[in-house]
């Protein structure tokens, strides 16, 4: 799990660094949309833990 979220947030730094001010889109399995929602809103493991992204789920986040 500690890889997993490692990939993720070092994943996410490159979108911010590489990207800004353009729109990216991602496609994701739960488990790592759990992982997004957790680095953009900084939560509790609890809030974490009882994340779900539902089928076909949209979510935006912006960065700052």
């Amino acid at each position: 799990v500690k890889q997993v979220r490692e990939r993720v947030q070092k994943g996410l730094s490159y979108i911010k660094s590489n990207y800004r001010n353009q729109n990216v889109i991602l496609i994701t399995h739960g488990y790592i949309s759990r992982e997004i929602f957790g680095y953009f809103n900084k939560v509790s493991e609890d809030e974490f833990n009882k994340y779900v992204l539902n089928n076909c789920q949209v979510t935006e986040y912006f960065l700052s």
